[in-house]
């Protein structure tokens, strides 16, 4: 993985956010960047469009419901209240929105002596959300669920090949079996564990239970973060869910707005 994706990955990010000026510029910003959007995705959305179901939010765009992040949910309802208004967050065309996060990287650009700020779009902020999400690990059938990315291909060159280090850790099964689990595994299988239960509501529940098993996994993958068992655990939801049907290709239900 290169180019201006893994730029802002390693750290150009956090430059590009404290080169806006507005409250709006922001929050523009972090949509693209932190939520995936597109611009035809951004001057639509309102404040109404968040929903969270079983503690973990999303924004529903329409033709998908993206993961939010809990912060941005929050900056989003503070920016809505500052300018009081249900309607649009964003009134503004598709191509100011192309033009508000340039005239951003032109300003992180001045500002830091780095001329790979200007060239930065939207697209590269897309990227930089999917770049995100893989290296966390998350699953990629998750990935694409919450993302305007719609092929396996298209994530291709976000993934950086393993290498053989990585992929002794991997397979070395034996050292996992006996280490002592950790805090933050047991934490983790607490979390598969409810994962069990999701599926077993599934006919109870069928209009949130994909999004819910979808927040559910995030929230696994978080608590695994830095462990060595991992892999393990990530390869065995994702059996677990398209075993299920629950990662199945199509769009994702629509669940009633809280």
């Amino acid at each position: 993985m290169g180019g201006l994706a893994q730029f802002l990955c390693d750290g150009g990010y956090e430059r590009l956010r404290r080169a806006t000026r507005t409250h709006r510029g922001d929050l523009i910003v972090r949509l693209c960047g932190e939520v995936g959007l597109r611009p035809k995705d951004v001057v639509t959305i309102s404040s109404n469009d968040a929903i969270e179901i079983d503690g973990v939010w999303f924004l529903d765009v329409g033709v998908r419901k993206a993961y939010l992040p809990a912060d941005v949910a929050h900056a989003i309802r503070k920016y809505a209240r500052s300018i009081d208004t249900e309607e649009a967050l964003v009134d503004v065309s598709e191509r100011r929105i192309q033009m508000l996060v340039r005239e951003c990287g032109n300003r992180a650009a001045d500002a830091t002596g780095d001329d790979r700020f200007r060239e930065i779009s939207t697209r590269d902020l897309r990227a930089f959300h999917a770049c995100q999400l893989v290296a966390d690990g998350v699953n990629l059938s998750v990935v694409l669920a919450v993302t305007a990315y719609n092929r396996l291909a298209a994530l291709e060159p976000y993934i950086d090949p393993p290498d053989q280090e990585r992929i002794a850790s991997t397979l070395d099964s034996k050292q996992s079996t006996v280490d002592p689990p950790s805090t933050r595994f047991r934490r983790a299988v607490t979390v598969a564990a409810d994962v069990g239960k999701e599926l077993t509501a599934a006919v109870l529940r069928p209009i949130s239970t994909k999004l819910s098993v979808i927040g559910l996994l995030m929230r696994t993958n978080t608590a695994l973060r830095g462990s060595k068992k991992r892999p393990a655990m990530a390869l065995l939801l994702e059996h677990t869910l398209v075993w299920s049907g629950m990662l199945s290709n199509g769009s994702a239900p629509n669940p009633k707005r809280s």
